[in-house]
């Protein structure tokens, strides 16, 4: 067996190697998707020029004329699809691009493989599509995959030639590893407990291998219904109790492939954990998981769970195959049955905890290029990710990466679905770019469930949220109801000062540089902090946080230079009684040579603060912002 990990993937199918590459695309063709089918036929031609493209046909709705040897040339429409320009054109792509095209015969759909999914079982589609397709595919290696999915780079190739540099161990039998999924290659120690659950998407390697992956029967309808009259296992928990079929569709396939190399193995339903541990075994002797965000993987009907936490858990993700290859048996077994730990009481998942936008939810937006977008339209733009956090106090990083416009962003934290609210602050912006914003909140009971980040948007002409982090906070910091504004934005104004860069910045004249913004809060302990992000000289400059129309004192603070050098003011302030218009008055002399950036308010007494406050503040602030986002231009 030659090495072929030190070759890339742009050369390794060169001329003068000997090797060749077939991509075997297989699935049905109907009038719904024949367009999609051609398309990524022509991808495939265009990503790989020399390659030998065979798509293998597992039901035929509207094409006739297929042929034993898989010549094209016969193809053509059956009525009624005739009729379809776009039908006839997709066809004739179809026959271009492809070098062979076959019709698996003998395949029939299944009834549904569990309770709670009402689709059909179409495992016999696959295997007879599956060996049709790889019976007359010639390279010496092979891209076995859904006709539906789609790699936009060459990266798989490289993925599959590393990992094929990594150790073996006893268990392997094939000649050299095979790419495949992480999704939908269980742990199988989870509470999904399924041994030889190897994801069946793709498949890529050596053509030898993967035929063998294959090499299976069909199954038979007693299987494809065991359940219903057979009793799961005494020990089945109640998601494993939900199969029809006595073993999955990934199963069935590995399972009987494996037979011919392991004789004695031991599946005889779904989760029989007899071998479980042979099972993870030969999956890390034999397979290469791929990372399909690095492979740049298009496969539209499962776009939610590429970067979902809990799959990342349930499954094993190619950072974990990664480490755990090296190692020895036992090591990997103690660490995926942690993983698993973690999977059945997920609120011990490590932090912090990452969210990229394909694990998050939207009502006005799209998700696109990565991220999370909305135009010209205002509602719920991000829900999600209905994660269970443990007790603590944690702080959430969301990543805006665009806003055009002027408006008011609201953050929720939440758990039960929106039930219960955590911390609610809301952010003036005005045309920013690559911005992080926190919000801070406590879990107080000892699992906090469904949790979610909620972000309300304004009718901006663009809003791009690319991410969200979750952290542990250090026990005493920021509690979590918080007021956030920017100096330089409304519902502030300014007398002396001047709006550059998204700063109010002093310009040689005294007076009164801030004054706003005039909301209500209700008695209580607070803290005051004003961010400056330059400053060169304070001058003869003070804070005072006033009430009842100026009228009142509440705090005095005198601006000085260890202010500017710290980079922000903190001044406490204490409310004996619910006071109405808090005014912060920021007034500086001629002198003063330094600027003004956020402004926050925390509440630091949990106990006398509540929704209420921040209903009536922000309907104070609303009001106020939109009667002076007009100033912004002035």
């Amino acid at each position: 067996m030659t090495n072929e990990a030190s070759t890339s993937a742009y050369n390794l199918f060169d001329p003068d190697t000997g090797r060749a590459l077939s991509i075997v695309l297989q699935g049905g063709v109907s009038a719904a998707n024949i367009v999609q089918t051609a398309n990524y036929c022509r991808h495939w031609r265009d990503l790989f020029p020399q390659a030998e493209i065979i798509l293998s046909i597992s039901s035929l709705d509207i094409i006739d004329g297929t042929r034993a040897d898989g010549n094209p040339a016969g193809l053509v429409l059956n009525a009624p699809a005739t009729e379809s320009g776009l039908a006839r054109t997709a066809l004739g792509v179809i026959k271009t691009i492809c070098d062979k095209v076959v019709q698996a015969d003998g395949g029939l759909p299944l009834p549904p493989i569990k309770t709670d999914s009402p689709g059909l079982n179409n495992v016999n589609l696959q295997i007879v599509a599956a060996q049709a397709g790889l019976a007359v595919a010639s390279g010496t290696h092979v891209l076995r995959t859904r006709s539906d999915l789609i790699f936009t780079n060459k990266n798989f190739i490289d993925q599959w030639a590393e990992g094929n540099l990594l150790p073996n161990g006893e268990a392997r039998v094939l000649q050299q590893r095979v790419l495949i999924s992480y999704l939908y290659t269980l742990n199988p120690y989870t509470y999904e407990r399924m041994p030889f659950h190897y994801s069946d998407w793709f498949h890529f390697g050596l053509i030898e291998d993967v035929r063998a992956l294959w090499n299976v029967p069909l199954a038979t309808f007693a299987d494809a219904t065991h359940y219903k009259t057979h009793d799961c296992a005494d020990y089945s928990n109640h998601q494993e109790r939900r199969m029809i079929t006595r073993l999955a569709v990934e199963q069935h396939i590995s399972y009987h492939a494996l037979l011919n190399f392991f004789p004695h193995l031991i599946l005889n339903f779904h989760n029989d954990l007899r071998d479980v541990d042979l099972s993870v075994d030969i999956l890390f002797d034999n397979f290469v998981i791929c990372d399909l965000v690095k492979a740049s993987c298009i496969f539209d009907k499962y776009v939610k769970d590429f970067e979902n936490p809990i799959k990342k858990i349930h499954c094993i993700p190619e950072e974990d195959w990664k480490t755990l290859a090296p190692l020895a048996a036992e090591q990997r077994h103690s660490v995926l049955r942690e993983r698993a730990r973690i999977a059945i009481n997920p609120a011990d998942a490590p932090f912090p905890r990452h969210y990229n936008a394909s694990a998050l939810s939207t009502e006005i937006g799209e998700h696109a290029h990565g991220a999370l977008m909305a135009m010209g339209r205002a509602g719920l733009l991000v829900h999600g990710p209905y994660d269970t956090l443990p007790r603590g106090q944690f702080t959430a990083v969301i990543n805006l990466h665009r806003f055009d416009g002027k408006g008011l962003l609201e953050l929720r934290a939440t758990l039960d679905s929106g039930q219960i609210i955590l911390a609610r602050r809301w952010v003036a912006l005005c045309d920013t770019s690559c911005q992080k914003i926190t919000i801070d909140f406590d879990i107080r009971d000892d699992v906090g469930k469904l949790f979610e980040i909620v972000i309300e948007a304004p009718g901006v002409p663009l809003i791009v949220v690319k991410d969200i982090a979750i952290h542990h906070r250090a026990t005493g910091m920021v509690s979590p109801y918080s007021l956030h504004f920017q100096a330089a934005q409304p519902p502030f104004s300014s007398h002396v000062g001047v709006r550059q860069d998204g700063l109010l910045r002093t310009q040689a004249a005294g007076g009164r540089l801030l004054f706003g913004p005039y909301v209500p809060l209700k008695r209580g302990n607070y803290e005051l902090h004003i961010a400056i992000p330059e400053g060169r000289h304070a001058g003869h400059s003070h804070l005072e946080i006033l009430a009842r129309s100026g009228k009142k004192k509440i705090a005095f603070h005198r601006i000085s230079h260890n202010d500017l050098a710290i980079e922000v003011i903190n001044l406490p302030f204490i409310l004996r009684q619910d006071e109405d218009h808090i005014e912060f008055r920021v007034t500086t002399d001629p002198k003063a040579d330094f600027a003004l950036g956020e402004v926050q308010v925390n509440c630091r007494s949990n106990s006398i603060a509540g929704t209420d406050l921040f209903k009536q503040s922000i309907i104070s602030l609303m009001k106020l912002t939109l009667h002076n986002l007009a100033s912004l231009s002035r």
